[in-house]
């Protein structure tokens, strides 16, 4: 969900307004979301968009900018059926991001070739 605080990812069900933890960040397989944000800029006709490294995607995802409503065990995984939401609560927080992205900074542009906004 877009607010003029930044992103949020919204889920049914109890849950707090909070940032991905540190430890859990170092469990997402970046390289994967890297190239799952290419795929969805792709099938989006984002043509002109340059989607940055899976290092500054991390930055991101770490940032004040980026916060979801979830139950902490979403957040902290301890299995692996855990890990594998956890890196697609990631993943679709990041492709929520690139499409805001888009809109604002890049929509008619030749080339968007920066996150930097």
């Amino acid at each position: 969900q877009s607010t003029g605080m930044g992103l949020h990812v919204t889920q049914t069900g109890a849950g707090q307004v909070q940032s991905i933890p540190a430890q859990s960040l170092d469990l997402v397989d970046w390289q994967q979301v890297y190239l799952d944000v290419l795929e969805y800029k792709q099938a989006r006709g984002m043509s002109n968009l340059v989607v940055p490294s899976s290092a500054v995607l991390r930055t991101i995802a770490a940032s004040n900018c980026c916060h979801i409503v979830a139950e902490a065990h979403m957040l902290l995984p301890q299995s692996p059926k855990d890990w594998h939401k956890l890196q697609q609560v990631v993943t679709r927080l990041l492709c929520l991001y690139v499409d805001q992205y888009y809109r604002t900074y890049c929509g008619s542009q030749d080339n968007c070739s920066s996150f930097a906004h």
